[in-house]
């Protein structure tokens, strides 16, 4: 079944959208982003589009501060 939640809701999901991890598990409605964010990580993983390694010692990470 969808549920149509008029005009108004789709302009609030694209005026508020979270941009950032942190922001999106920190919403009202994170319960409902984990099945996707857990679905991407699994298609990450088995179509090994990344690989974990050890930062060199000049290296940042992505999301450093």
């Amino acid at each position: 079944m969808i549920k149509i939640f008029g005009l108004d809701f789709l302009i609030y999901l694209l005026e508020n959208k979270p941009r950032i991890y942190s922001e999106t598990m920190s919403c009202t409605e994170a319960f409902y982003c984990m099945k996707p964010v857990d679905n991407e990580i699994e298609s990450i993983m088995n179509n090994h589009t990344w690989k974990l390694v050890d930062l060199s010692p000049k290296s940042k990470s992505l999301c450093h501060k």
